[in-house]
């Protein structure tokens, strides 16, 4: 009976360690999603203010420590495929954390019962 008592015990750590790093992976998925999605509504908000430019306006975009002139479509376009790129990323993100979310439930439920069971 002893060995049943020792690996309960086991069983129960080692779900406890899962279930910390499941919510350490939980938490920065959260940051890293609220992340793309700023930087996403920031991208949008600057779409919406170059589209407000009249033409012939200068406009500048930057690379690395120094600014390139560039057109405003040019700029527009390159935001578009940025945004769309942080979208895929973000949902990519959501169904990872979905995931962590169904493994920390599934690891929880395992506590449960092995605390019920002793």
């Amino acid at each position: 009976m002893a060995l049943n008592e020792d690996a309960v015990r086991r069983l129960y750590m080692e779900c406890q360690v899962k279930l910390q790093q499941f919510s350490r992976d939980l938490n920065a998925v959260k940051l890293q999603i609220a992340q793309k999605d700023r930087d996403r509504r920031i991208h949008d908000l600057v779409q919406q203010e170059l589209a407000g430019l009249g033409a012939g306006k200068r406009t500048y975009k930057s690379v690395g420590k120094m600014f390139l002139a560039a057109e405003p479509t040019d700029i527009s376009k390159d935001l578009k495929v940025e945004s769309k790129s942080l979208a895929k990323e973000s949902e990519a993100l959501g169904k990872k954390k979905e995931f962590i979310e169904r493994s920390s439930n599934d690891i929880q439920n395992l506590l449960r019962d092995v605390t019920r069971g002793r």
